[in-house]
């Protein structure tokens, strides 16, 4: 069995509860007993990929689809990032998922319904491009 950990800013009403990037993180967060880690890069301030070589195997989940607007990201930015990534991670152990869930309380996001499947099929394209 895996034994994931998601490292989650936030996602009330679509809003983060912080900003923070990886680089003070890395060193420790790699050091916890999981096999993989949930880890948001829907922002390009996020994608500093070269932190990942200092994980100690781990899967890496990137949350490269956000989930707090309608708005619809472009395939070939998100594609671009996933080879950044695969220079620093063996793509074996690299899936891609939407960086957190479309309704992490009670309250929501502010996406709508036809927004969730659209962002849910780009997760589906992007893993499709991967495995042609």
């Amino acid at each position: 069995m895996d034994i994931t950990l998601h490292f989650c800013q936030g996602n009330l009403r679509s809003k983060k509860f912080y900003d923070a990037k990886y680089d003070g993180l890395v060193d420790t967060i790699f050091q916890l007993p999981f096999s993989g880690f949930f880890m948001e890069f829907d922002d390009e301030k996020y994608c500093n990929f070269s932190l990942l070589e200092k994980r100690q195997g781990q899967k890496i989940v990137l949350g490269l689809v956000n989930t707090q607007s309608d708005e619809l990201e472009d395939k070939e930015v998100l594609l671009k990032r996933l080879e950044e990534a695969n220079k620093h991670v063996d793509p074996k152990q690299i899936c891609i998922a939407t960086q957190c869930g479309f309704a992490s309380t009670e309250a929501g996001n502010l996406i709508s319904e036809e927004g969730q499947w659209r962002k849910l099929d780009l997760v589906h394209e992007l893993a499709e491009s991967l495995n042609a």
